[in-house]
Parts: C-alpha cells; structure tokens; sequence
C-alpha cells in the first residue's frame, strides 16, 4: 500500500520459491533458509532484488526514503496511529534498514 492508502505494483526480483506461509508469519528469512532459491541468495547477498524498486521510484509510486511498504492484509489490522504512515510515500529504505534493524 502507498500514499494515502493506495495500492500499487511494488517491483522486486523473485529470490524466493513460492510458498504457501501464513501472512501473519513474522519469521525472519535468514541467509540459508529453505524457501530461497540459489540465485536468491546471490541477489540478496548483494542487495540487488530491490533495484526494480528504482523503477517505483520514478514512476512515483515511492521514494527513496520512507516507511517500507506493507500488503493490504496487514494493513487492515492498523490502528488509527500506524495508518499515519500512509501520509507519505513508501520508500526504498527506511528507519530500520538504516538503524540495523532488518538485514
């Protein structure tokens, strides 16, 4: 979901095999995990399955900077205070990428 609460089409590099994970499931997909396939992991490694998100940005779908996009499932379980974070656009990066707090 992006400004204002509306979808778009985020771009990305498919690093994974597809599954059938609950969306409620918060586990961290570390270096390793079953589900990421060998090419994944080398685009991962080096950070490039975000580089279709360059095409997000100039589309104007995102920015460089912002609170990381979210699915609408999540979404809909948000308070009045985290819908808030809808009043800018998504960005590539955010606070917790940048603070350390996602690898």
């Amino acid at each position: 979901m992006g400004l204002h609460g509306r979808p778009f089409e985020l771009l990305k590099f498919r690093s994974m095999r597809i599954n059938n994970l609950p969306l409620d499931d918060n586990t961290e997909i570390e270096e390793g995990h079953a589900l990421v396939t060998p090419v994944g992991r080398w685009l991962r490694r080096f950070k490039v399955d975000e580089l279709p998100q360059l095409f997000n940005v100039l589309r104007g779908d995102m920015g460089l900077i912002g609170p990381r996009p979210t699915i609408p499932e999540q979404v809909e379980k948000y308070t009045p205070f985290q819908h808030q974070r809808h009043n800018i656009r998504p960005g590539m990066t955010g606070w917790a990428q940048v603070n350390g707090g996602t690898s």
